[in-house]
């Protein structure tokens, strides 16, 4: 939106100098055009006489009087676009500041992320380690029950063995 108003200020600006210019050579053809016109009086001065020259110089002091009114009128509007473009020139400046900033910004929150990414993923490896650990443990655990309730069997008939040879090594009693 700043680079859109930044050119379109730019625009405007350069096209009032164009505008400006144009009044200018305007300007300097038509005095052009009355010192033609002066010459051409002088000229028929020396034909008509006296009266007409003081009318012809009357009319050239009035035409020079107001081309130097447009001229000074052209450097005033001169000065206020220079104002413009200058002012033009400081909020770009200004627009140009804040992109670099805004930049920087994008940059770190872009290498924030990056990182962010690669926590996620680490953590992701770490999960799936962890309940592919689970998973053989819990087989694991599943095997040493079995064998558990295979040793349990094995205990029961080792005990009830160790009864009767303990029944069988003790002195029966006589009736």
């Amino acid at each position: 939106a700043g680079r859109a108003t930044e050119e379109r200020l730019v625009a405007e600006l350069a096209a009032a100098h164009a505008d400006g210019e144009k009044r200018t050579r305007a300007a300097q053809r038509e005095a052009e055009a009355m010192r033609a016109r002066y010459e051409e009086t002088l000229l028929q001065e020396e034909e008509y006489g006296e009266a007409a020259t003081v009318q012809a110089v009357r009319d050239m002091a009035t035409s020079i009087e107001a081309e130097r009114d447009v001229q000074r009128q052209m450097r005033g509007d001169a000065a206020v676009l220079r104002r413009k473009i200058e002012s033009v020139t400081a909020e770009a400046e200004h627009a140009r500041q804040q992109l670099g900033v805004r930049e920087e910004q994008l940059a770190a929150a872009q290498h924030e992320r990056a990182e962010a990414d690669r926590t996620i993923h680490l953590l992701r490896r770490e999960l799936t380690e962890r309940a592919a650990n689970i998973g053989a443990l819990e087989r694991r655990m599943t095997e040493i029950k079995a064998a558990n309730k295979e040793l349990e069997k094995f205990k029961y008939v080792l005990d009830y063995k160790l009864r009767e040879m303990r029944r069988e090594a003790e002195p029966k009693e006589e009736a």
